[in-house]
């Protein structure tokens, strides 16, 4: 317990001196009609105000939990691939375009 309190002390004393160093992120969800008729399309973005930074990683574990609640449930499509968008070819979108409604996530895709 003495290490998460010396961690959290250092954090704020962080806060405290050098707020700058704090980013301001937020969310944006767009929404737009599917390609299946009668659904909707919703898009998060996590928008960054600083140039220098990047986002490599969303995570959730048993410590810190990541839930995305879809309580109608989410569409995958069964020729995507992958759990993400590099498994859905634009080559194939033609032929099945309700691959664009699939449910992936993608950072840097």
């Amino acid at each position: 317990m003495l290490a998460k309190s010396r961690i959290l002390g250092i954090a704020g004393l962080l806060c405290l001196c050098a707020p700058e160093l704090i980013a301001q992120y937020f969310l944006t969800v767009e929404s737009a009609p599917a390609v299946t008729e009668g659904q909707t399309v919703y898009r998060f973005y996590v928008n960054i105000t600083d140039s220098l930074d990047r986002m490599s990683a969303v995570y959730g574990n048993d410590q810190a939990h990541l839930i995305v609640n879809t309580p109608d449930g989410a569409y995958n499509n069964p020729f995507n691939a992958s759990w993400n968008a590099s498994g859905i070819s634009a080559a194939f979108l033609p032929l099945f375009p309700e691959m664009a409604d699939d449910t992936y996530a993608t950072i840097g895709l």
